[in-house]
């Protein structure tokens, strides 16, 4: 039998309920990494507008980010 290059995997991954809280459901699965716990809270999607604050604040103070909102 031939090795495949391909391999499917069947990942459990939460969805969001709207169609645009998609980015931070990716962000904050990536930064769990096999913290699954994180999903089956209840929390974590009453949370949302929280991580989608904490997103924005961490994105406009990024060192990297030309347009300077803050001093």
């Amino acid at each position: 039998m031939g090795m495949s290059l391909f391999e499917s995997v069947n990942l459990q991954v939460p969805q969001q309920i709207n169609g645009y809280d998609c980015g931070v459901f990716l962000l904050k699965w990536i930064a769990a990494g096999n913290n699954e716990t994180l999903w089956k809270s209840k929390d974590y999607y009453n949370n949302l507008d929280d991580y989608r604050q904490t997103i924005m604040l961490q994105l406009l103070k990024w060192d990297k980010n030309k347009i300077k909102v803050f001093s």
